[in-house]
C-alpha cells in the first residue's frame, strides 16, 4: 500500500505548488507519472478511430451470424430425408415372432367363419394329412377369410426339418401362397413332442 500512498501525496504536492513541467516527482526523486493534455489535432482522430472500431465489430458480429444461418441451411439440404412410414397390413410378419403371432390370432378370432371357411378346412386337412409325415398329429385346424391356423405336433426334430425340405420352397409345397411357421425358440435336434403353429395365408397381400 506504501507505493500507492506516495504517488497520491506527490500528485497533491504537484497540484498545489505548480511544480513541474508535467512530470510529478516524489520526495525520492521517483518518477511517478506523466500528465499528457491531448492536443486539439489528436481527439478527433482518437474519436474516428474508436467509431471505426466499434463499426467493424458491428459487421463481424453480422458476418458470423449470417455464417452460422449459412452453415444450418447446408447442414438441413445435406441430412437425407427421414424414410417414409412403411405401410404393413394387418398380418404383415413383423422383426417379433410374438407380435406376428398376436395379430395373426386376433385377426382369426375378430373374423366370422363362414360355410365357404369350413368347407375349406375339410380341404386343407385332407391336403395335410397327405403331406405330414408319419407320426405326426394335426390336432386342431380353423380356418376364416384371411387365413387358416394349424396346430401340429411332430413326434421328433427330424420329422420337422422332414415336413420343412419337402414342403417350403419347393414345386411339391403343400401351400403355395404366403405362410409364418411358429417354431418354439428353444427347438433342437434333441426335441420331442414338437407343437408348431402354422398360419396360411389366403388373401396373399395380408402377408406382404
Amino acid at each position: 500500500m506504501r507505493p500507492s500512498f506516495w504517488a497520491a501525496t506527490n500528485l497533491l504536492a504537484a497540484a498545489v505548488c505548480g511544480a513541474g513541467a508535467g512530470a510529478l516527482t516524489s520526495q525520492r526523486g521517483e518518477v511517478r507519472s506523466v500528465i499528457e493534455a491531448p492536443t486539439p489535432s489528436t481527439a478527433p482522430v482518437a474519436r474516428a478511430q474508436s467509431v471505426d472500431l466499434e463499426s467493424l465489430a458491428a459487421q463481424i458480429d453480422e458476418l458470423r451470424s449470417s455464417l452460422s444461418m449459412v452453415a444450418q441451411v447446408v447442414e438441413s439440404r445435406s441430412r437425407p430425408p427421414a424414410p417414409a412410414p412403411v405401410a404393413r397390413g394387418p398380418l404383415a410378419p413383423s422383426a417379433s415372432m410374438e407380435e406376428t403371432r398376436g395379430r395373426l390370432d386376433q385377426a382369426l378370432e375378430q373374423e366370422a367363419q363362414s360355410a365357404d371357411d369350413r368347407r375349406f378346412e375339410t380341404e386343407i386337412q385332407q391336403r395335410f394329412l397327405a403331406a405330414l409325415p408319419r407320426g405326426v398329429s394335426l390336432r386342431e385346424l380353423s380356418c376364416r377369410a384371411s387365413l387358416c391356423k394349424l396346430d401340429v405336433v411332430y413326434p421328433d426334430f427330424a420329422s420337422f426339418q422332414r415336413f420343412i425340405a419337402e414342403n417350403v420352397d419347393t414345386d411339391t409345397s403343400v401351400w403355395t401362397n404366403p405362410w409364418v411357421i411358429d417354431v418354439p425358440e428353444d427347438a433342437g435336434p434333441t426335441s420331442v413332442n414338437l407343437e408348431v403353429a402354422i398360419y396360411l395365408g389366403r388373401r396373399a397381400e395380408l402377408f406382404r
